[in-house]
């Protein structure tokens, strides 16, 4: 059973990936936001809440999906449901808390 660091260190790993795909500062790779979703995805499978709040982000503008505000705010409420600020800020500038 994989303990605590072991999880950290894989979520980490999983959101360095995502980020790459994404274009961040730094990236030795060009953009790819699709495998930047999967990456996050699969980071939200762990409960990881800045996963959460990013593909309500990307939902929100339809940054490598479809554009969907049902989406986004399922997201977002995810990422806002473990205290993620910029995610209760996106549900309250929608209404929707």
């Amino acid at each position: 059973m994989a303990n605590a660091i072991t999880i950290s260190h894989r979520l980490g790993k999983r959101i360095g990936k995502a980020k790459n795909y994404q274009g961040a500062p730094g990236a030795a790779i060009t953009q790819d936001h699709e495998k930047g979703v999967a990456w996050l995805t699969r980071a939200t499978a762990c409960g990881y809440e800045p996963a959460q709040s990013q593909l309500g982000r990307m939902y929100s503008v339809g940054e490598g999906v479809k554009q969907d505000a049902k989406k986004a705010a399922e997201w977002y409420r995810k990422a806002a449901d473990q205290g993620n600020a910029t995610a209760k800020e996106w549900l309250k500038k929608h209404e929707m808390q």
